[in-house]
């Protein structure tokens, strides 16, 4: 049983310790992402006498559950956090192994013509790696015993998150733009592992020795960076190509925000020539990427079945999210619609299924071609 020997003022006690590391370590926006979850409650089933199904009323969590979120929170953007560097890291230096790819990413504004870089340093990351690993023990220790040894297992936290956290990766946004660079290698190892090559581009169809990607999404054409995108080559089929963060023309004339988008290399070049914005039937894979400290909640999915309605791409529409929601996974399941949840280095079976599900997108694009 969790926490079977706290009691409610123990884990408030600690639940306000928690959020004050938070605090000073400028990761409030996870408190805060939490907390709206709490205020907003949870529906819970209950049986009525001669009715065959339950009503759903509206519950709030107790102070155990409210603690419990919170230590999950933490796991799954502090500590996964690490774990995506290390796996992004990997990558680079994978791919610096037959060309001078450099281990810096940097995401780009077009507005303020400001630029975030990250390093993906080895050595560095191993190191806050394994301060992760001792964070997530002792966070598992305040699960089952918190009420022992509490001041010390909260100083040890604070002192371990402290050598954890990178100052280029503590917001939100920063880490919401590491994870849907986190999905697009997935989609990349997708592509290797169907026998296709992949190689990196800029704006100008030029090879790139650097990443670097927009802070949100904008014009596939832009060329105030040389923003990168993958080129996908199978042989003997029409090639493809991999953006992250670009506007798409909709089926309502409407341009929509795309996380990460598989197109064809025909569609992308038009849009580079003529200035105009990819069209969604000539798009074989769009991604919809929610990075999210809490659960899911419903209007999410509510969000994004009404994106894929709209957007109509002429392959599939997936949702991906770094959390889970029974409630979100419902509402999409019943919508046949494509969609991950749980998507973090730590579980392995969620993230091979989707790989496995991009895999099947380019094993059938193929077999059509």
């Amino acid at each position: 049983m969790f926490l079977n020997s706290m009691d409610e003022h123990n884990c408030g006690t600690i639940y306000d310790e928690l959020i004050e590391i938070l605090n000073q370590l400028e990761l409030g926006w996870i408190a805060e992402q939490v907390e709206e979850i709490l205020t907003a409650g949870k529906t819970v089933e209950e049986m009525v006498m001669g009715r065959k199904s339950p009503d759903l009323k509206l519950a709030y969590y107790s102070p155990q559950e409210q603690l419990l979120m919170l230590i999950d929170a933490i796991d799954r953007t502090v500590i996964s956090g690490v774990e995506m560097e290390q796996e992004i890291a990997t990558l680079l230096d994978n791919q610096g192994l037959t060309t001078d790819f450099k281990s810096e990413i940097s995401w780009h504004s077009n507005l303020a013509q400001k630029a975030e870089f990250v390093k993906f340093y080895q050595p560095e990351i191993l190191e806050r790696l394994a301060a992760a690993e001792q964070v997530r023990k002792t966070l598992g220790k305040l699960r089952v015993n918190s009420a022992k040894n509490q001041p010390s297992l909260l100083t040890e936290i604070k002192v371990n998150l402290e050598a954890i956290v990178n100052p280029h990766l503590r917001r939100h946004k920063q880490l919401r733009n590491l994870f849907i660079l986190y999905i697009f290698n997935i989609i990349v190892a997708g592509a290797k592992n169907e026998g296709g090559k992949v190689s990196y581009k800029d704006v100008t169809k030029q090879a790139t020795d650097r990443l670097i990607f927009r802070q949100r999404p904008g014009q596939i054409y832009e060329k105030t960076q040389p923003y990168t995108h993958a080129l996908i080559e199978f042989a003997n089929k029409p090639p493809l190509e991999i953006h992250m963060g670009v506007k798409v023309h909709g089926r309502l004339r409407v341009l929509y925000d795309c996380d990460i988008c598989v197109l064809y290399k025909m569609e992308a070049d038009a849009c580079r020539n003529n200035g105009r914005e990819p069209r969604a039937s000539r798009i074989l894979l769009g991604v919809n990427c929610e990075y999210s400290a809490s659960q899911l909640q419903p209007e999410v999915a509510q969000a994004f079945l009404s994106l894929a309605s709209e957007l109509r791409v002429a392959g599939d529409c997936y949702f991906v999210s770094n959390s889970v929601s029974e409630v979100a996974g419902k509402l999409l399941a019943s919508r046949k619609r494509k969609w991950e949840c749980g998507i973090i280095p730590g579980d392995v079976n969620n993230v091979n299924r989707l790989m496995y599900g991009f895999q099947t997108i380019f094993k059938d694009f193929q077999a059509k071609s």
